[in-house]
């Protein structure tokens, strides 16, 4: 695998790995507790994060598809993007922004469950990085509707620095 994937997918592990262990074994009183009638609940943040990154996933995929179309051969694979996105502050809580439809939570499932499936949905995500390595992620750009345009390698990273932003509102939530 590329270093520059080897690195980014380290650092969305590490975030993962941190929430996980944090979240698991909390009382369920305690992830199902809301600041206020119209904010999310711990259990509620991790749904919306499960669904992100499938939705993100899905679009990776999309991508991969067009990369092959193209035939876009690998590119670069010693430039690092760790750090392409951090002008955005994406982990720093600023101002809430109004989530996608595709990635709101319906607090129909409870955290246990849901870090199962945030466990099934990363290796879905691992899987589809390894042969989606063999193109020039860096070469294809798809717009995120706050960041503007960002690259597939930039998407990953979103997602860690997406969980991260999260992660520090359950923390502050559970305390």
């Amino acid at each position: 695998m590329k270093k520059n994937l080897e690195e980014i997918i380290n650092y969305v592990e590490d975030v993962r790995s941190d929430m996980k262990n944090y979240v698991q074994g909390k009382e369920i009183s305690l992830l199902k507790k809301k600041d206020s009638a119209n904010s999310w609940s711990p259990d509620e943040v991790l749904q919306h994060l499960y669904k992100t990154e499938v939705y993100i996933t899905d679009l990776l995929n999309r991508q991969m598809e067009r990369a092959k179309k193209k035939n876009l051969a690998s590119g670069d694979e010693t430039t690092s993007y760790l750090h392409s996105l951090d002008e955005f502050e994406v982990e720093i809580v600023k101002e809430k922004f109004n989530a996608p439809e595709i990635s709101k939570p319906d607090g129909s499932i409870d955290s246990e469950e849901i870090l199962k499936k945030m466990d099934e949905s990363r290796s879905e995500l691992i899987k589809l990085l390894k042969e989606f390595s063999k193109y020039d992620m860096a070469g294809i750009e798809f717009p995120h509707p706050a960041y503007g345009r960002m690259n597939m390698l930039q998407w990953i990273i979103f997602i860690g620095k997406h969980e991260l932003r999260h992660f520090k509102q359950i923390k502050l939530l559970i305390g």
